[in-house]
């Protein structure tokens, strides 16, 4: 009955899926999202039995014609009990697939904050100053540190557009050293316009949520009313998901009134960061109105911070494998109770206790190798639509999507390995 129904449980599976794929093309909703990726993989689990069917009917012809008959019979007796078999090698291959998707999302994320954190701390050592009286002294001691290449100045305010709920980023870039903003396109073009056409750029996150695009205005409100700026690009930033807009330094001096701090950004001389750092740092001794970080230890702390936060994550995918085990351990307990005549006729012909259990790793082995396979493509599938879809709804980030081959091999030995201790029970 099995058998007769694959047929009808593809059809099954290809409606999920197309339906999953719509919803995943048409929605701007994250619910619906969801719903799609649930979908798709309803519909590959649902068509996994047929694939198992597939797979193991080939591999039972090959090992029997070099003469593995064990190997040969293990393939046939998947086969053969379907029924058991297929849901339990669609449990698996999902959890190992969930196991692969997060891994590689995981990864993808990381590589892409530590890639925006070399271009939004692009400075060797950035350095808070409270401005004041002495403040154009204190600038002018600076910029005799020694080792030092270039200055970037910036600071941070809630945007002035009567929401408050984005963030305003002032600057004065260093064309020379610096390396902010990532965006498409020219990066001297965008600087120059942004300080000569006073021109606004606005992240990723800021351009989804608000539906701007390059050419498009928006309104700030300045010491003399509201303001219609021109959005001249959008730049890479992970700092907040409601969004950042940048504008030039000088240009806001002219329009809002001046902060009470601003961050200055040093970048070192090649070879001269160390002697930088320190030439700062006796400054800043001798000075209570300064700060002083070094970039690469905030970079280091970022993502320490950023592996804590995941570290859930990797419980999360152990629960997985654990679920799938189980699910194992009960379709091939069930298993061997509808085969107790089979096992005993192969006893009667004089199979030892210690083949019999032989026969049933060789046929768990193959369970968990051919889940360990469905479930690589199906993970990689996941860690897109994770990526390029979900992240995009939820916070309206554009990540990159990097895989790793040492990740895929763990999701196939797990499957593997899984599958080998859960036979061992029944």
């Amino acid at each position: 009955r099995m058998r007769r129904g694959l047929h009808g449980r593809l059809l099954m599976a290809a409606a999920a899926c197309g339906l999953g794929t719509l919803l995943l093309l048409v929605t701007r909703q994250l619910e619906l999202a969801f719903a799609g990726i649930f979908l798709l993989l309803i519909g590959i689990a649902v068509a996994t039995p047929a694939g198992v069917y597939w797979l193991m009917g080939r591999l039972a012809a090959a090992f029997a014609a070099g003469r593995w008959l064990n190997l040969a019979y293990a393939a046939r007796s998947v086969q053969a009990n379907l029924c058991r078999t297929g849901p339990a090698v669609a449990a698996l291959m999902i959890a190992v697939a969930a196991f692969t998707g997060i891994g590689v999302m995981v990864g993808s994320f990381r590589a892409s904050v530590s890639d925006w954190l070399d271009y939004s701390l692009d400075a060797d050592v950035l350095l808070r100053l409270d401005l004041g009286a002495a403040s154009a002294d204190l600038r002018s001691e600076v910029a005799l540190l020694p080792g030092l290449r270039g200055i970037t100045t910036s600071h941070r305010l809630r945007l002035p557009d009567g929401e408050g709920l984005a963030g305003l980023l002032v600057i004065e870039p260093d064309l020379e050293a610096g390396r902010w903003p990532r965006a498409d396109g020219d990066r001297e073009a965008l600087l120059a316009r942004m300080a000569g056409q006073e021109e606004l750029l606005v992240s990723e996150a800021f351009a989804r949520r608000r539906g701007f695009a390059v050419g498009d205005e928006l309104t700030l409100y300045g010491r003399d009313g509201p303001r219609a700026w021109r959005i001249g690009g959008v730049f890479v930033d992970y700092s907040t998901d409601q969004g950042l807009v940048a504008m030039e330094r000088g240009v806001f001096l002219r329009y809002f009134e001046p902060p009470d701090s601003v961050t200055l950004g040093l970048f070192a001389a090649p070879g001269q960061a160390d002697t930088l750092l320190a030439a700062t740092r006796r400054l800043v001794a001798e000075r209570d109105e300064l700060r002083v970080t070094s970039s690469a230890f905030l970079k280091e702390i970022s993502l320490v911070v950023f592996d804590r936060t995941f570290t859930i994550t990797q419980v999360l995918r152990l629960i997985a494998g654990l679920v799938a085990v189980i699910a194992i351990i009960n379709a091939l307990q069930a298993q061997r109770l509808d085969n107790r005549r089979e096992t005993a006729t192969l006893r009667a012909m004089g199979m030892r206790p210690g083949r019999l259990l032989l026969l049933s790793e060789m046929q768990t082995a193959l369970l968990g190798g051919c889940a360990g396979l469905f479930a690589l493509p199906v993970g990689l599938l996941l860690a897109w639509l994770l990526i390029v879809v979900v992240n995009r709804l939820a916070f309206g980030w554009n990540m990159m999507f990097l895989w790793q081959p040492g990740l895929l091999l763990q999701g196939l030995i797990l499957a593997i390995l899984a599958a080998l201790a859960a036979g061992l029970w029944p």
